[in-house]
């Protein structure tokens, strides 16, 4: 192995605290630690002026992990973990339905009621170009709130559609049947 590569991981573990030395040394974790890190943290402990103690017995492979403690919020015992709570995202998804449907309404109205105003200008105006220019502008200024609308509306029903599949793959990686 270079120099270079072995005053790399002898730098980084000088970065490291005299007790994250001794837990990485003691626990002999080599399925995770080389060979060469083993031998530089026994240098830098005695760089250290610390006695080197005894190792445990040596870690090869990490076939299968101890289960931690978990979280009741976060891990589904007959399932695995889930990270994020199954009626919460329903929730989501009932209010983005809901706010896409609510948004086809709203919007092409609350445009109306801007415009409300400058249509009853346009109607106590006797003149008739002025009356069709602002009748024109009006409609095009409610077509466009429309298809504004339209895009909201579109937009909520994709996002709580991609929520459901997003859902569904979760749900499929798990094997569950």
């Amino acid at each position: 192995m270079s120099d270079s590569v072995r005053n790399q991981i002898y730098s980084n573990l000088n970065q490291k605290t005299t007790d994250e030395l001794l837990e990485i040394w003691v626990s002999n974790d080599q399925a995770e630690w080389s060979e060469l890190t083993f031998e530089l943290i026994e240098q830098l402990l005695l760089e250290r002026e610390m006695e080197v103690p005894a190792q445990n017995q040596a870690i090869l492979s990490h076939d299968q992990e101890p289960k931690e403690e978990s979280d009741p919020n976060t891990e589904d015992e007959q399932d695995g973990p889930v990270f994020y709570k199954t009626e919460a995202v329903f929730r989501i998804i009932k209010w983005l339905e809901l706010a896409s449907i609510a948004s086809l309404i709203v919007i092409p109205a609350w445009s109306m009621l801007l415009f409300l105003d400058l249509i009853n200008n346009m109607l106590n105006t006797f003149n008739i170009g002025i009356l069709l220019l602002g009748v024109i502008a009006a409609i095009v200024a409610f077509a466009i709130s429309v298809l504004g609308a339209i895009m909201i509306y579109l937009s909520l029903r994709a996002t709580a559609y991609i929520l459901k599949i997003l859902m569904e793959f979760e749900h499929n990686s798990r094997g569950v049947k």
